[in-house]
């Protein structure tokens, strides 16, 4: 149950993350859809792939366990295939982004948890909806701002938890190489310091798309005092373009992947960023408070 309430609790940041993450990379013009999926692959796995390391492995081998290369240019299918002979599992995360005139909405459904994160900037609220409850949360962007890291006096952004020197220093490198993702062409792009690997596979379609997270960010950063400019680490920074692929890979650690499936220009009916009828809205708390009873008089029975 712990693992539960601590899963609900990091909701507001995954959902803000999401925000952050395509804003920082993707105009106000711009209506539709974009359909993604996130997952991860288990590093037993990896090292599974990865296969015997050379007679004379270098550093870069040593570090990670496996050939780092050779995993980062897998494709999916591979991965899925190799942890279905395996017997190995990979928990996937799909999520669907509405954006329409007057917000924007997140539904992520996984094994662990459905819920939907609706974004106003109009009313300066986002809600966390739980349809399993019939319940909401509310935030406003004051409270959302505090997942928000701050400048230090000097307006540089503050180091980011954990964050090294050489990740405050760090850029994305354009590799030349170029491919279609998913119907769309992409260009790659690298970023690789302490703290592991990071690729890009970054389209330059969809600007208006871009603008419309990035005027979101905005907006919540200014309702908190706070210059946009500096919300992001340097490391942070994407180059031009809509991210439609990303690898993580940390030595010792499992692969983390972000996949947008599509990318559809439509009209969002207003509806879809209203809180459903009949909801009821609860605090955090008083939400955690109540699955844990249901849980305990599920053991009880």
């Amino acid at each position: 149950m712990i693992a539960k309430s601590r899963c609900m609790m990091r909701a507001w940041q995954a959902y803000f993350g999401i925000v952050c993450y395509v804003s920082s990379a993707v105009a106000q013009t711009f209506t539709g859809v974009i359909q993604q999926r996130s997952f991860s692959v288990p590093y037993s796995l990896l090292v599974r792939i990865s296969g015997e390391l050379p007679a004379n492995p270098t550093p870069e081998h040593e570090a990670y366990g496996l050939d780092p290369q050779k995993v980062l240019r897998m494709a999916a299918p591979e991965w899925f295939k190799a942890a279905k002979d395996a017997g190995e599992e990979i928990n996937e995360t799909t999520t669907t982004i509405q954006v329409g005139k007057t917000g924007l909405r997140v539904d992520m459904q996984s094994a662990a948890e459905n819920a939907s994160y609706i974004l106003r900037p109009d009313k300066g609220v986002m809600w966390l909806v739980m349809p399993r409850d019939k319940k909401f949360i509310e935030m406003d962007f004051r409270e959302a701002g505090k997942l928000v890291p701050k400048a230090d006096a000097a307006g540089r952004p503050a180091e980011k938890p954990g964050a090294s020197a050489a990740a405050a220093t760090s850029s994305y490198r354009k590799t030349g190489e170029s491919a279609t993702i998913n119907g769309i062409p992409c260009e790659r792009y690298v970023l690789k310091n302490e703290e592991g690997f990071q690729e890009l596979w970054l389209t330059t379609q969809f600007g208006d798309l871009r603008h419309v997270f990035e005027e979101v960010t905005s907006t919540i950063a200014a309702s908190v005092g706070q210059d946009p400019a500096t919300i992001y680490d340097a490391e942070d920074r994407l180059p031009a373009g809509m991210p439609m692929l990303s690898k993580r890979l940390s030595p010792g650690t499992e692969l983390e992947v972000d996949e947008v499936k599509s990318i559809h220009r439509e009209t969002v009916a207003p509806e879809w960023f209203e809180i459903p009828v009949g909801y009821q809205k609860v605090s955090m708390v008083d939400l955690m408070k109540q699955r844990m009873r249901k849980e305990e008089q599920k053991e009880e029975q």
